[in-house]
């Protein structure tokens, strides 16, 4: 059961907005800032998906409002946007502190167990901070705003997950970049099946269901489908589990070749001519893979992942999808 804080500027005006508190681990936070230094764009990123606030200044007779559209992370960023990552689930969002003029938000700053982002929008007026109880992480957001101005901002939070203190996120040592980033996130049991897209430059596609609280969760593509030969592969978890994955890329930094290693059989996907290149390995000694993340385009470009300790308790025998 999240908390909900209550919002920091003034809620006296403009329309309702909430990005609720059933979305998953908060990614990414983006924004624009208008051309007299006050914010007029914000979005979340939740896993793969973007919740985005829009807040266009008015110009002679004409102003417009956009609020909560939620769609997958694809679109090109723009220019004078401002990205600040956060990478769950050893990182998360703490509290948020900012300043406004009395009646709309100037500026933003949000900061994690890990560092700070650099200040969104102005330093003009009051000063505020807004602040999780210790052992919370925020989730969510809520406020009110409308053309031209965001009045409020105030979240939603939730008790760290112990499990998500014990996940460590590994990242593949090829260069990252190229392409749209990805992450399925890394509080799941366990992996159950990979799907895998080959094609005439190496790996197209891959998508992992996963395993939580006895559930299945399927992820997304990540990648192209289209043209691929796909292969999949079945872990019978909690019995098997997902250990260690092997890997080439090329000069143009295409994942070439994959290999998938459990606790008791091997996986290997992509023609062996493609095992050529640099190789890399995510491995972790004692450890379950538990969730990826990575970069595509219109072929695989990096691979990360999530890694838990193999005893890790609370891993259910039953697996039902939902």
């Amino acid at each position: 059961m999240s908390e909900k804080l209550q919002g920091e500027g003034d809620g006296r005006y403009g329309m309702v907005w909430d990005t609720g508190d059933q979305n998953g681990d908060l990614t990414s936070v983006h924004s624009r800032s208008s051309e007299w230094g006050d914010i007029c764009y914000l979005a979340f990123g939740f896993g793969n998906k973007l919740t985005r606030l829009e807040i266009p200044h008015p110009k002679p007779f004409l102003g417009f409002s956009f609020f909560g559209d939620t769609s997958v992370v694809s679109l090109p960023r723009s220019s004078d946007e401002e990205e600040f990552r956060i990478y769950p689930p050893e990182e998360h969002l703490v509290s948020m502190e900012g300043y406004g003029d009395g009646r709309s938000v100037q500026g933003l700053r949000f900061i994690t167990n890990k560092k700070n982002s650099q200040l969104m929008g102005r330093a003009l007026g009051s000063y505020f901070l807004l602040k999780v109880p210790l052992g919370k992480k925020i989730i969510g957001f809520h406020g009110y705003a409308s053309t031209g101005a965001l009045y409020s901002i105030g979240a939603y939070c939730v008790p760290i997950h112990p499990k998500s203190l014990r996940t460590r996120r590994l990242q593949a040592p090829c260069v990252e970049g190229g392409g749209s980033s990805w992450d399925d996130g890394g509080d799941y049991d366990g992996v159950s099946k990979i799907y895998i897209g080959t094609g005439d430059h190496g790996i197209k596609y891959i998508k992992f269901d996963y395993v939580k609280s006895g559930y299945i969760e399927h992820g997304l593509v990540q990648g192209v489908e289209d043209k691929a030969l796909t292969s999949t592969f079945e872990i019978n978890y909690p019995e098997e589990y997902l250990t260690f994955v092997n890997g080439y890329y090329n000069s143009s930094n295409f994942v070439q070749w994959l290999q998938f290693n459990t606790n008791n059989r091997t996986f290997t996907s992509g023609l062996l001519r493609y095992k050529t290149g640099t190789e890399f390995s995510l491995q972790l000694q004692g450890n379950k893979i538990v969730g990826f993340y990575g970069f595509s385009h219109e072929n695989l470009i990096s691979l990360g992942g999530y890694f838990a300790p193999s005893s890790s308790p609370g891993d259910n025998d039953g697996r039902e999808d939902r």
